[in-house]
């Protein structure tokens, strides 16, 4: 069996491989600490992160042997290593949100820390700062390893559900509504519920920050905020749907400063979100600004869900019209036909 890392990250060249250099020992340029072991594109492991001297927590909670562990030498904690049995590919949606759920519950469980993402481990070669510690001989077969976890929390329902949630299910269409509901507390958005939720999040945070700081650090804020937004969700979006809609948010943002501007202002902002209790305008001229801004938030959320439906629709490969849009977006023809033009149909 073999724990060779698949990919190496590009930066610096050492003995004939690149590692990050941020992540060498500055005062042992040769001591390499970490490395990816998995990538965007395929999945090989499980890595803990452990930061505690409670490294060996798995086995009070009876998860199953990692493959081998790499416990610091000079502080606690360390990085368990399930070794997978197969490759999991980016294009093999099914396996990806398996091994997500496995990479976020596993690290729950063994008490790891919540923010590694399962991509970069520390490097087996180290042997100046890490121990080897061996452990289990075979590869590990992902439902095993799910079995496991889903066995431990069988009374847990919106758990189970969570767990279940990449299986094809029937359900009457009265149930169907559960897919929506929001579990918040296990970083679950339902499926209906992720691109409203990031574009919500994503549109708000933009609004100040436009404000705030120069175009260019504007655009890399907004695009770093919302991936990060992504990131957190069990089951991410494509990245391409993400890059839309933070696309559409900067666009609206650069192209309408001077509104946003105005409207963070007190006199020039509606009632309740906009804050026009101070404000000196009528009632007539608060509720006209109000709908102003509602129309245009509506129309923004309009023309996003349809370029969203497109992009869904040329990655099915199913035929893009003005009755096969309205249909699958689920948005009346003359609305779409209203914007036709600014989704390019």
């Amino acid at each position: 069996m073999h724990f060779q890392a698949e990919s190496i990250v590009l930066y610096e060249e050492a003995n004939g491989r690149y590692y990050r250099k941020k992540w060498q020992d500055i005062y042992n340029v040769g001591a390499i600490k970490r490395i990816h072991y998995n990538t965007t594109y395929v999945k090989n492991y499980l890595i803990i992160d452990i930061d505690n001297d409670n490294i060996f927590k798995y086995k009070e909670n009876n998860l199953p042997e990692p493959n081998f562990i790499l416990k610091n030498k000079f502080k606690q904690g360390g990085h368990l290593f399930y070794v997978l049995e197969k490759p999991i590919f980016s294009n093999n949606q099914k396996e990806l949100d398996k091994w997500r759920i496995l990479q976020k519950e596993y690290t729950r469980i063994a008490g790891g820390d919540p923010l590694n993402k399962g991509y970069v481990g520390k490097f087996f070669n180290n042997t100046e700062d890490f121990d080897y510690i061996k452990g289990y001989d075979y590869y590990h077969n992902v439902d095993f390893l799910l079995n496991k976890i889903q066995f431990k929390t069988a009374n847990n329902q919106a758990y189970n559900r969570k767990i279940n949630y990449y299986e094809p299910k029937k359900q009457e269409k009265t149930k169907k509504k559960t897919t929506k509901k929001n579990f918040n507390e296990y970083g679950l958005i339902g499926e209906g519920k992720r691109n409203d939720y990031i574009f919500e999040k994503t549109r708000k945070y933009a609004y100040i920050k436009i404000l705030k700081i120069d175009e260019k650090q504007f655009i890399e804020s907004v695009k770093i905020y919302a991936e990060s937004l992504n990131e957190n969700l069990l089951i991410p979006l494509f990245n391409g749907e993400v890059k839309a809609t933070t696309k559409s948010i900067i666009k609206y943002c650069i192209n309408n400063k001077k509104k946003i501007k105005k409207y963070n202002n007190s006199d020039d902002k509606n009632r309740g979100i906009m804050s026009l209790e101070n404000s000196k305008k009528t009632i007539k001229q608060k509720q006209k600004l109000g709908a102003e801004y509602t129309a245009k938030i509506k129309k923004e959320k309009t023309i996003l869900k349809l370029k969203k439906a497109v992009l869904n629709m040329q990655e099915k490969g199913l035929k893009i019209n003005i009755s096969s849009l309205s249909k699958y977006s689920k948005i009346s023809r003359p609305t779409i036909l209203k914007n036709r033009a600014s989704i390019d149909l």
